[in-house]
Order: structure tokens, then C-alpha cells, then sequence
């Protein structure tokens, strides 16, 4: 994490350059990796998807779980007075964010963003034209039983790609069997909320609010290698 890096009670520049160039070629590499689809993971869809149907008594027919991730950071410093677009009138305070797709299995397939805060879920996935890709992608996969889609919260746009929670009200006749769906959701949700939670227990440094400077210490290119680096230790770790 650059100037933060001590050694022997004092900052040392070059341990801080060192790591700077380090975090610069990972942030490359984990660009490269998050912005197309991995072949390991287009060979598991039909897997994942039937493993989640299994798990969720055949209600839900996906193989990813897409959610966004707030993640704070120091008010801008920057003279244009951009430190608003960095404010998050939602949670209260500054931060940025971003949008990813996680698999059954913890990896996170496809990272969006960061950007700042005061872009939502749903900006993000317009943005960043997601609900055309995964049509693209799951038109590849005519021949399975049914057509693969993506576990989303209710955040997200209404999309034919996503599968996302029943909105209802209590006096609907079907209200219990839409309760007991929502039901099932929430918890086939249960490894994206693991995923962004392992990110934050791993790589305290992004806890390190002050230092997250949107325009000096690049916050954005922490957490993406961070992210990153989460995925490293799950394929050694599982």
C-alpha cells in the first residue's frame, strides 16, 4: 500500500516505489482479467447452473451472482470541487463504487468500475452495457434445459437476463409462496455477500480511510487488485 509501507520505525521510499510498481502491473493484470469471460468459467455454467437450481428446489436456473460494493474513501482533495460526485447520499459519506459478478464457487468472474459513489447500481450496469454482454454470453447456451441468467438484488434494472427477488404485497394470494421465493434468494445470495466480506477481511489497508485519496493514492486501483488478489488466494485456498 505505497507510503503506508514502514520499516524500521520510518517511511523507506523505495520499499514505497517498489510496491507502487508492483500494485501498477497487478492493477494491469487484474484490468485484463476482469473484463473478459475466463474459459474456466464458460466450461462450469451448466454446472453452476444446476447446482444452484438444486440448491434453490429449481426456482432459480443461474451461474453468477452479480451485486455492488461501496467502498469509503477520503474526501477528494481535488480543486475542481469534484468531491461531491464521491459523496454517497445514501450511506453519508464519500467512497466509490462498483458492480461483480462472483460464481457459486467465490471467484469473481467480471469486475465493473469503480466509479464515484454517487453512481448507482443501476448507472453502472447501463454504463457499462452488462445486460447486453450476458445476452450475448448466454446465447451461447441455447442447447441447456433452460436459458442461464444472474442472481441480482432489486437494485438493478429489470432486465430478461437477471433474476432478482418478487416484489409483493401481504394481502397478494400468493404472497407466502412469493415469501417463500424471496426465501431462497436471499440465500443462494449468500457467497456474493462472502466474496466482497473475504476482500475486506484480507486487505485491511482499504480500511485505511484517510490514505484513500481519490486524487493522490488511487483507491480505485487498490481495490481492483485487492480483488485480484482475493481470487489468487481462493484458487490456492479454495
Amino acid at each position: 500500500v505505497g507510503d503506508r509501507s514502514r520499516r524500521w520505525g520510518r517511511s523507506t521510499g523505495w520499499i514505497s516505489s517498489v510496491t507502487s510498481a508492483v500494485r501498477e502491473y497487478l492493477f494491469v493484470l487484474a484490468l485484463r482479467s476482469f473484463r473478459r469471460w475466463s474459459p474456466a468459467h464458460i466450461q462450469q455454467i451448466p454446472s453452476f447452473c444446476d447446482t444452484i437450481a438444486r440448491k434453490s428446489n429449481g426456482f432459480i436456473y443461474a451461474h453468477l451472482l452479480m451485486d455492488g460494493s461501496l467502498y469509503r474513501c477520503a474526501r477528494s482533495s481535488g480543486r475542481n470541487n469534484d468531491q461531491r460526485f464521491y459523496y454517497s447520499g445514501r450511506k453519508c459519506f464519500h467512497g466509490v463504487n462498483l458492480i461483480a459478478l462472483i460464481s457459486p464457487n467465490g471467484m469473481f468472474e467480471r469486475v465493473y468500475g469503480p466509479y464515484p459513489a454517487s453512481t448507482t447500481d443501476k448507472q453502472i450496469f447501463n454504463l457499462e452495457n452488462i445486460g447486453d454482454e450476458l445476452t450475448n454470453l448466454h446465447d451461447c447456451f441455447v442447447r441447456l434445459q433452460r436459458r442461464p441468467r444472474v442472481v441480482a438484488d432489486g437494485g438493478f434494472a429489470t432486465h430478461r437476463e437477471l433474476h432478482g427477488p418478487i416484489v409483493y404485497h401481504n394481502n397478494d394470494p400468493d404472497a407466502p409462496a412469493f415469501r417463500a421465493h424471496n426465501l431462497i434468494y436471499s440465500r443462494i445470495r449468500i457467497p456474493n455477500e462472502w466474496g466482497f466480506g473475504r476482500v475486506s477481511n484480507l486487505w485491511r489497508g482499504l480500511d485505511m480511510v484517510d490514505q484513500m485519496l481519490p486524487n493522490l493514492s488511487s483507491p480505485s486501483q487498490l481495490i481492483i487488485v485487492s480483488i485480484f488478489m482475493t481470487n489468487l488466494l481462493t484458487c490456492v485456498q479454495g
